[in-house]
């Protein structure tokens, strides 16, 4: 599904390079935690995969490819890989929410993906298995919703939309360790239905899920 090739990206200069020369791939069902220090550069590796780089912001250096099914997320507008890539960021989770409520979400994407009824109720059903909260978040206003109910929002959201790579960027540290849990629950169900995961996570490890460790401009299998 992903492909890293020969990827190198800094925001200034050679010597200030965030990742040198970096080479994966990434399957369907592949279910991936990625580590690394502060500063390592995993934020905006992240927004690499997801196109957000280099189409709504830019460093000075850009080599190397990134493919998602054969084709360029760097060269290829973003609009080609919607409704593909979840992008689910720490910061600006705004940007991703168009309306002033989940429910007003749903109806948008409904309308723009001609998703029935039918549909909806059945992936809110599955979505509420892992996190049956959301339900009462369906007419909260966005500016009164907390960090993590805007995160559970957003996810619902490229659920509905079938988005089959997720990209999840320190957000589960809002939640409690059993609620963590359960993500990583909702994690293994999305790997049953041919979706692939990464998850910046520092709190806790989990071994039963593949190790990327970015370290040194250099991205790591453990």
């Amino acid at each position: 599904m992903l492909q890293i090739e020969n990827l190198t990206f800094g925001w200034q200069t050679e010597k200030k390079l965030l990742f040198e020369n970096i080479n994966f791939n990434l399957n369907q069902k592949e279910i991936v935690q990625l580590s690394g220090e502060n500063g390592s550069g995993k934020t905006t590796l992240l927004k690499l995969i997801s196109g957000m780089i280099p189409h709504f912001t830019r460093g000075e250096i850009l080599k190397g490819e990134v493919f998602i099914n054969g084709r360029s997320v760097l060269k290829q507008s973003p609009k080609v890989f919607f409704p593909i890539i979840a992008f689910i960021p720490s910061l600006n989770l705004d940007f991703f929410l168009l309306t002033d409520t989940l429910a007003q979400e749903i109806l948008l994407t409904r309308s723009i993906l001609k998703i029935s009824e039918g549909l909806v109720k059945k992936r809110l059903d599955e979505f509420c298995n892992f996190f049956p909260g959301l339900t009462d978040l369906m007419n909260v206003p966005l500016k009164d919703r907390e960090f993590w109910q805007k995160i559970l929002s957003l996810t619902f959201i490229f659920y509905l939309q079938n988005a089959r790579l997720y990209l999840f960027d320190e957000v589960l540290m809002a939640f409690s360790e059993s609620l963590i849990q359960q993500w990583y629950s909702f994690f293994n169900w999305l790997s049953s239905t041919e979706c692939a995961i990464i998850f910046v996570d520092h709190q806790y490890q989990n071994k039963t899920f593949s190790q990327w460790l970015l370290k040194d401009k250099k991205l790591d299998k453990l």
